[in-house]
């Protein structure tokens, strides 16, 4: 059931109305502006409930009744993002940490309190070991800080985690602190790492830890000012499992050591860069499962022969645009 308005005006419906529908398996009440609940423990009926959204409303610590985890058995999937009122008590993570099946958890843009509530998170839950998505983007982290370390060292299971815009490279020592960084390497079956716009130019005990990720298949590091000497030495050899790559938007001046051996690679993007070099043919020869490559936006120079593309057989695009030194 989908009930999305984003109507001005808080709303403070009556959960009762949803004890009609014992097989909803999906609850989508995201930007209503829901300020509270009306009779919220009549939510605890849904216990055929999978997915639950509440993204974009004005719900605080009491957004959740307590029932909802011990109640809910088949509850996957819970999203507070973006939801602005004060969301610092122990008793939201509480509430959630009873739900041992969810497995997706979105906490982006909570700005102020969300770092408050991680910190909270009760002795013993099993809510982030369980956990196989996490978004934490726009929440003001700082990878140094006891908020991450909390939160990643228990996600061992995590598949896929978002870290986008979280000012993980604000610290000036944040190599120094390696604490968070042997978390993120303890996360071995992530696939899915979005860490975009964090700054990470000066970070390279961040981008080394990323080496460790054997079952990284999609890697997002978008606009991050990353140089060619930022980046650590055999980074890309490590990571041999990688289908999508976007390094678009950083300082690169050449194309990064190690593409030529990403044979499972589909996706490449490293527009926006500073990219002066030829492109070399053997740098693509092996990337044969190659269908998306966008190089636009760079400085490349010399003669471009499309012959370097021969072996892609797979490709659906290429964007060689605003390359002005090219032949």
């Amino acid at each position: 059931m989908e009930y999305t308005t984003g109507a001005v005006g808080k709303w403070y419906p009556n959960a009762t109305i949803f004890t009609h529908f014992q097989h909803l398996q999906f609850l989508d009440l995201s930007d209503n502006n829901i300020g509270g609940w009306i009779m919220p423990q009549a939510l605890c009926q849904l216990r055929n409930l999978k997915e639950l959204d509440l993204t974009a409303n004005d719900l605080g610590h009491d957004g959740l009744p307590g029932c909802l985890g011990r109640a809910l058995p088949s509850l996957e999937a819970v999203s507070l993002s973006i939801n602005q009122r004060n969301m610092s008590s122990s008793s939201l993570l509480t509430d959630v940490c009873k739900a041992t099946n969810v497995k997706g958890l979105s906490l982006w843009r909570n700005d102020d309190d969300i770092g408050s509530v991680l910190l909270l998170v009760p002795a013993g839950c099993q809510l982030f070991h369980n956990l196989e998505s996490l978004d934490l983007a726009n929440l003001n982290l700082n990878a140094s800080s006891p908020v991450v370390v909390n939160a990643l060292c228990q996600a061992t299971n995590l598949k896929e985690l978002d870290l986008s815009r979280s000012n993980l490279g604000d610290d000036d020592d944040i190599g120094s602190n390696s604490k968070p960084l042997l978390c993120l390497r303890n996360l071995t079956s992530l696939e899915r790492l979005h860490v975009s716009d964090n700054n990470l130019k000066a970070s390279s005990a961040f981008l080394k830890g990323l080496g460790g990720l054997k079952n990284l298949k999609e890697l997002d590091l978008w606009h991050n000012s990353i140089t060619n000497e930022g980046l650590p030495s055999g980074l890309l050899h490590n990571l041999s499992s990688l289908e999508v790559l976007d390094m678009s938007g950083n300082k690169l001046t050449s194309l990064p050591t190690g593409l030529y051996q990403l044979r499972n690679l589909q996706l490449l993007d490293l527009s926006d860069n500073q990219i002066t070099s030829n492109i070399a043919p053997w740098i693509f020869n092996n990337l044969t499962s190659l269908e998306s490559l966008d190089l636009s936006n760079n400085q490349f120079s010399g003669e471009l022969s499309f012959s370097i593309f021969a072996n892609f057989s797979q490709l659906t695009a290429i964007d060689l645009s605003n390359n002005y030194n090219l032949d």
